[in-house]
């Protein structure tokens, strides 16, 4: 086997996750899998009034939006007064606060657009470039044109950008993100992946341990369930959004299920090594994305969130519920001595705070995993009246586990103290 170990057949290529039988994680050994870093966005901000964690006798206790992660207690950190001073002194209520969430910069008025390069991007320049794919940049609607209040759409459907002019293209066709993460050529029409690499999937499980096979067979499991779930949610057809072209298995018709489909190519590309960053859109900003799953609300969340109160607070929960969702994927993932979701770092956030008051002189922010051993977790930090409350320090911060140290990123030259 070679240093980044894939199975072949019938033109596919599949990536193997991490194996202790098998030296295939370039320079890192069997005991170190390498840390992962994704970056989760909601759209329109959050209910404030159940938005919230406090420690108290060495328990963490949530409000009622957060309670979907209660199982993730010991691994959550819940980040409060956080913020991004440059983009909030735009006045504007949306755009340029979401397209510059992860970059700290200051956005430029007009349809010539003008950010900052955002952390992943960063990460996926300094390290992304030993992994087949550098970054994977995931969404589930496509962006608006025009301009709103003076600032261009775009800011509103991005918020990965390789450079302060060049947003990345968000990935919202799961049949696209399988095919560039499985295939390699043939036509996804033909056959599943693990048919074209069969044969040399059972030539590999017959010489690894029983711990690995157990890891193959689960992983395998995966990548079938996916395929499977694909063809369902497509059958159908979908709408597809002006201006892209309509691939043969189009759009899931369930929004959570596209969610969810998402979320799992996340898993899977970092359990096969396949790229260590990954952002993720659940909704664009000014979203009116309906949930026929949340009771008793029938608006778009972009609606519902200047409406308020309770349907607002269902909302914020049905999407942490997404987020305990991926961690509960991730968790389940051995990789030596800890797991998946101990190996990476996510971080949940959107840009605003209140968003029906377009509220943005703080952030929500909520940090899930342990950081390969470097970030603990059961822990709410409040930064509200601290002197340093850039959202770039947390970056930096992160940056600095996944192994990558600036002097300064964004608006900041310094990191955050105590995380």
């Amino acid at each position: 086997m070679n240093r980044r170990a894939f199975l072949r057949g019938g033109g596919a290529a599949l990536a193997l996750p991490w194996l202790e039988s098998l030296p295939a994680w370039g320079q890192a050994s069997p005991e170190e899998p390498p840390r992962r870093l994704a970056c989760i966005f909601m759209a329109n901000g959050v209910n404030p009034d159940h938005w919230w964690a406090k420690s108290e006798g060495g328990r963490l206790q949530l409000g009622k939006s957060l309670q979907p992660l209660a199982p993730f207690e010991k691994q959550l950190t819940v980040v409060k007064g956080l913020r991004n001073a440059l983009s909030q002194a735009t006045g504007s209520p949306h755009e340029p606060l979401t397209g510059t969430l992860l970059s700290g910069a200051d956005p430029a008025k007009g349809s010539f657009v003008r950010g900052g390069t955002t952390i992943d991007q960063v990460l996926a320049q300094r390290i992304g470039q030993g992994s087949p794919v550098p970054s994977l940049v995931l969404g589930t609607e496509a962006p608006f044109t025009g301009l709103n209040q003076g600032y261009s759409y775009i800011y509103g459907g991005h918020i990965s950008w390789s450079s302060p002019t060049t947003p990345v293209p968000t990935e919202i066709f799961p049949s696209q993100v399988f095919d560039r993460l499985f295939r390699t050529g043939q036509d996804p029409q033909q056959q599943y992946i693990l048919d074209a690499v069969g044969q040399d999937a059972r030539r590999l499980q017959s010489k690894v341990s029983a711990y690995d096979r157990d890891k193959l067979d689960q992983y395998f499991t995966s990548i079938s369930e996916i395929e499977k779930r694909m063809k369902v949610s497509a059958r159908h057809g979908g709408k597809v959004p002006s201006g892209l072209k309509r691939p043969k298995d189009g759009l899931p018709q369930d929004n959570q299920e596209h969610m969810r489909l998402m979320l799992d190519f996340m898993t899977l590309a970092f359990q096969a090594n396949l790229t260590r960053v990954c952002t993720l859109m659940l909704n664009r900003d000014q979203s009116s994305m309906v949930f026929p799953q949340v009771v008793g609300v029938n608006e778009g969340i972009h609606a519902v969130s200047h409406t308020g109160g309770e349907p607002y607070q269902k909302l914020n929960a049905f999407h942490v519920e997404q987020l305990a969702y991926a961690c509960h994927g991730l968790s389940r993932v051995r990789e030596g001595a800890r797991n998946l979701l101990e190996n990476s770092t996510v971080l949940f956030c959107s840009s605003l705070m209140d968003g029906g008051k377009h509220d943005a002189t703080q952030l929500p922010v909520v940090l899930v995993g342990g950081g390969g051993g470097t970030l603990k977790g059961g822990r709410a930090l409040d930064f509200s009246g601290a002197g340093n409350r850039k959202m770039c320090s947390l970056y930096l911060s992160l940056m600095d586990r996944m192994g990558v140290t600036l002097e300064s990123f964004g608006d900041s030259q310094e990191r955050l103290p105590g995380l």
